[in-house]
């Protein structure tokens, strides 16, 4: 009873203007059904601002409406479609890809399905050509394709959740069976644009090579991990918090990230407290023994000089008996065959800590590391030598194989073959 008075109630409505990263979003009042669960979401979340100022770049031509300001007195800036890419030349469609893909950077409000349906469809059908253009291009993405491509679905991927008002929250208490998640109303629009990064990411016309230029992290990484490291300076316990943080996001194939990662580690363990230290030391030092036993040699190396930081140097030692059995198959196999001599010889100094510091504990490893080579080796032997007979065994049955062969051959001719 409760729940149905509370439903006649007048429903509250709001208006928005948002401007994200070169984008223009226009406001309505209420809200409308997505056609896919693809675009749910259960709470709100926030827009990554840095992200999108990385990557947002000035374009020389096109439709630019990424400076646009729109209040809810006035309308949208003119929005006309663009002609088809069938209907200019070969030279002229580059340069039409990138003015549509300009225009696909305003993004509508869809919460009411009723203000800007001329726009917003002429949105859509751009859409649905620059998937098709991706699809069948035959030549490659130049740098300047590759950044407006990404800057278009930034502007369109990368917003906030906002989740529907609730002026009813007892009806939560009351039946919490028939809350349903939050349907994203502008995906007929995002459908599309995820669309357009799947083909983008899978075309052969993208270069991997000239796609890493597009790059952000190096161009704020340096006072990202400068606040981060002032929020350990002023309360110690978060240490650990941040180390796990690293750790969760660590890149697997992208060795200049790794790199800076281990950097901001490093700040980060300077700051660290032997408890905090404690907590996160057995996974750390697990991404730490696969950072040395790196092929890329800088990766390695920049490993390696943790050990000349002095407090860092404390913590290993001060924990050394679980921390030395986790990374010495990674130092024992550097010192014997890593193939950048610097590499080498960091790792022989290193070694060098751990014996003179514990020379028990060193030798215990050094006969646990032995112990482990020589049982994988025996397992490569016997696995070498079943296979070894399995080829025998189908050589013997292929030759066993043979005589059947010809009988049957025989017998299918008849004598009257034989004699011819």
């Amino acid at each position: 009873m409760i729940k149905n008075i509370l439903n006649k109630l007048p429903r509250k409505h709001t208006k928005s203007v948002e401007n994200h990263g070169g984008s223009s979003t226009f406001s309505s009042n209420s809200s409308t059904t997505s056609r896919t669960n693809f675009g749910t979401s259960s709470r709100s979340t926030n827009s990554n601002a840095t992200i999108l100022s990385g990557i947002n770049s000035n374009l020389n031509s096109g439709l630019n409406y990424g400076n646009t300001k729109v209040n809810g007195s006035s309308g949208p800036p003119p929005y006309e479609a663009l002609p088809s890419f069938k209907d200019v030349p070969n030279g002229e469609k580059q340069n039409l890809f990138i003015k549509k893909l300009s225009l696909c950077c305003v993004v509508f409000d869809f919460t009411d399905p009723s203000k800007y349906l001329k726009e917003k469809d002429i949105k859509r059908q751009t859409l649905v050509e620059l998937v098709d253009y991706i699809t069948s291009s035959n030549g490659k993405f130049n740098e300047t394709i590759m950044q407006e491509s990404v800057r278009m679905i930034s502007v369109n991927l990368f917003r906030t959740h906002t989740a529907q008002p609730r002026e009813n929250k007892v009806l939560e208490a009351f039946d919490l069976e028939e809350d349903e998640p939050l349907m994203d109303p502008s995906w007929p629009h995002l459908q599309i644009v995820y669309e357009f990064l799947l083909r983008f990411i899978a075309s052969p016309e993208t270069d991997a090579k000239l796609a890493k230029r597009p790059k952000c992290l190096p161009t704020y990484h340096q006072q990202l991990s400068y606040c981060i490291t002032q929020f350990v300076e002023k309360d110690c316990k978060l240490a650990d918090t941040v180390i796990w943080g690293l750790l969760k996001y660590w890149p697997i194939t992208n060795s200049s990230k790794e790199v800076m990662f281990i950097g901001e580690l490093e700040e980060v363990l300077e700051a660290t407290q032997p408890p905090e230290f404690q907590r996160c030391m057995v996974r750390l030092f697990r991404q730490i023994g696969r950072c040395l036993s790196s092929s890329h040699f800088q990766v390695a190396e920049r490993a390696l000089f943790l050990w000349n930081n002095d407090h860092i140097e404390n913590l290993i030692k001060q924990n050394r008996k679980i921390i030395l059995p986790i990374i010495f198959p990674s130092l024992e196999k550097n010192s014997r065959n890593h193939w950048n001599q610097a590499v080498q010889s960091l790792t022989l100094n290193v070694r060098k800590i751990f014996s003179d510091v514990d020379p028990e504990l060193f030798e215990e490893c050094l006969l646990k590391f032995q112990e482990d080579e020589a049982q994988k080796e025996e397992v490569k032997m016997k696995r070498e030598s079943a296979w070894k007979r399995l080829e025998e065994i189908a050589a013997v049955k292929d030759k066993s194989n043979e005589p059947v062969l010809v009988t049957r051959r025989l017998s299918t001719n008849g004598p009257s073959g034989i004699g011819e």
